[in-house]
């Protein structure tokens, strides 16, 4: 146990810590808060990114400069008490047995301080597990990138091989002054940019892709060292780990990501002149990659395979980009926005630990336990009280921002706002419900799938889906005939997890959906499904004009084992869709009989080299 005076000195040191960890806590959160809402509203990535990089890095900012600085918010500042715990023993005076300090505090006289705890409180195990996480963290991403990096450090340079030629075209075209290196290694699947001049790409850039396809993929990494993603990047990774309780760090720092993907494809799009090769590139670069992550984040082409298709379609649509404003424009909008953060959001101070033996009354009484009181907590019930205000717009923002507590009193308040008139606010308490898996609302959520507003609609059938066991089979099998198609296809999503087998025949009957999206989804749904025998509907859906349609019920036929489907199966390995005749062959390999193992061999004088090779390696595993 440390001494009366040590452990005054350890919270005389911890105190303006703690006081800037809580402030930063209230900032960030209202930043982050206040980016997922606005980025939603903003198609620009532009825009999109750069309210994540202020929203990551402001609350760091904004927290230091009011704890240095003591700059007084328009806001006041919110006093946050933190006692040490009663079990910890009081300073015992020499010569006092240890039970009569606690009646030496009772018969102080008021005004007089008690003697402050030896022990360590609250606060300082705050700070400890605080300081242990985050070195943790940080040493393991250190690790880790350096376990990456030793994994291409064998990497060779690119010389004399037309690809180093191409690059030096690019950089010069784009006004690059300092020289980029280019290497190539075998340990890598998706091309990278690495520090301020590097570029490197796995040996399948130079054999598998065509010259405009190598253009794409180098103007979209030095669209990366251009925007210095890497550094961003690692310093985004960094902010991440040592605020690891902020856990809407990591959201922002893949949006973030996210946004730099996208804007390097446009910035790819405008040197090379078209979209096309590069979305070839990317399709290309999906087959190389495994579908794990990485263990560090990287500037690379192809890190989120989530979003692979989305940037495909985005660049072979050829519709012009947002146009993003001026560099400069955007960094004085997030200086103003750190700075109004500074002037109008509250700091967070510790009240000092001391107490006067006279019990406060009156307004001091609620003063004191309002400092001692849960913050969050408190924070909770005023939006609860702002989820019923006149003003639809509050109403929006308070059940949003219930949303991220996960507090059981929030539970009631989501509940009433099902029948808000606003149906904005009426979806956002039913995705709310949803990610809380509260059994008990599954009646109300079941209601909303007749809402009058198709939001609203596809919100309440996306809660179902989240809810085990919600008991709401019948309406969800009702929504299967709604007017809207993304509200089926949230109906068929959440049909597939409730493992139902009451669910077939509804989405066998949504096989005949007219949107070739339904249809798709519907067949996948039913390959989630435990089901014994190969439902009715999917040997059709093969025929379907539709490719996607005809892709997914060719992995159902594999998935089935269904030896029914094999003539159809071995006409669609000479599919137009590429996709389609892979799942086709990937069927047969699952069927495993002598007709498709003939289909197979038939498939080896497929004209596409893949489809051969795929049906090669099938074979070997009979």
């Amino acid at each position: 146990m440390p001494s009366p005076e040590l452990s005054e000195l350890i919270r005389a040191a911890t105190a303006p810590l703690v006081a800037w960890l809580l402030t930063y806590a209230v900032h960030s959160t209202i930043l982050l808060g206040g980016a997922a809402l606005l980025s939603t509203r903003i198609r620009g990535h532009g825009i999109r990114e750069m309210l994540w990089k202020t929203a990551l890095f402001g609350g760091f900012v904004t927290a230091t400069v009011q704890s240095t600085l003591r700059i007084a918010p328009l806001s006041g500042r919110m006093v946050v008490s933190v006692a040490p715990p009663a079990s910890l023993p009081l300073a015992v005076e020499p010569g006092l047995s240890p039970g009569e300090p606690a009646a030496a505090a009772e018969d102080a006289a008021p005004g007089q301080a008690v003697p402050p705890a030896a022990g360590l409180g609250l606060r300082e195990a705050l700070v400890l597990v605080w300081g242990v996480g985050a070195l943790t963290l940080l040493g393991l991403y250190l690790i880790r990138r350096t376990r990456f990096l030793r994994g291409i450090a064998g990497r060779r340079p690119v010389m004399t091989h037309p690809l180093a030629a191409m690059l030096e075209q690019l950089a010069n075209a784009a006004g690059m002054l300092r020289p980029i290196r280019l290497t190539v290694t075998p340990g890598l699947a998706s091309p990278i940019a690495l520090g301020r001049d590097e570029i490197v790409v796995p040996e399948a850039a130079l054999a598998e892709l065509d010259a405009d396809q190598q253009c794409g993929m180098l103007a979209h990494e030095l669209a990366h060292l251009d925007r210095r993603d890497p550094a961003w990047l690692i310093a985004a990774s960094v902010a991440e780990r040592i605020a690891f309780l902020q856990p809407l760090n990591r959201l922002a720092r893949r949006r973030m990501q996210e946004s730099a993907e996208y804007l390097c494809d446009e910035w790819a799009v405008r040197r090379t002149g078209s979209g096309v090769f590069l979305a070839k590139c990317l399709a290309k670069v999906a087959e190389w990659m495994d579908a794990a992550p990485r263990a560090v984040p990287l500037a690379g082409m192809a890190e989120e395979r989530s979003h692979l298709v989305a940037r495909v379609r985005r660049l072979l649509d050829g519709s012009p980009f947002s146009r993003t404003p001026a560099r400069r424009t955007l960094v004085t909008a997030s200086l103003v926005a750190i700075a109004v953060t500074v002037v109008a959001v509250p700091e967070v101070s510790l009240a000092r630990r001391q107490a006067d033996s006279a019990a406060p009354s009156g307004d001091a009484g609620k003063a004191m336990l309002y400092q001692g009181a849960d913050t969050s907590r408190a924070v909770v019930q005023a939006l609860i009280e702002a989820a019923r205000d006149s003003d639809v717009e509050v109403r929006r923002a308070a059940v949003r921002s219930l949303g991220r507590f996960e507090d059981p009193a929030t539970i009631p308040a989501f509940r009433l706002a099902l029948r808000d008139a606003d149906p904005e606010v009426r979806g956002a308490a039913a995705e709310a419900l949803g990610e809380r898996h509260d059994r008990n609302s599954a009646p109300a959520l079941a209601e909303l799938l007749k809402d009058e507003s198709a939001s609203v609609r596809r919100a309440a059938a996306g809660a179902l889906g989240e809810i085990p066991r919600a008991g709401a089979l019948a309406p969800l099998l009702a929504a299967l005939r709604d007017s809207d198609a993304e509200v089926r296809e949230r109906v068929i999503e959440a049909l597939s997890k409730t493992k139902d087998p009451g669910a077939v025949e509804g989405l066998v009957g949504a096989i005949k959906d007219p949107k070739p999206d339904v249809r798709a989804k519907a067949i996948e749904a039913l390959t989630e499904l435990e089901l014994e025998a190969p439902p009715a509907g999917v040997l059709e859906a093969l025929r379907d004009p539709h490719p996607e349609v005809r892709h997914q019920a060719a992995h159902a036929a594999g998935h089935f084992q269904d030896a029914r489907a094999v003539p159809a199966l071995r006409l669609l390995i000479e599919d137009p869709d590429r996709e389609v005749r892979e799942a086709a062959v990937e069927a047969l390999s699952e069927i495993r009989n002598e007709s498709a193992i003939q289909a197979l061999v038939a498939a080896l004088k497929s004209k596409d080299p893949k489809i051969r090779r795929a049906a090669a390696d099938a074979l070997g595993q009979h």
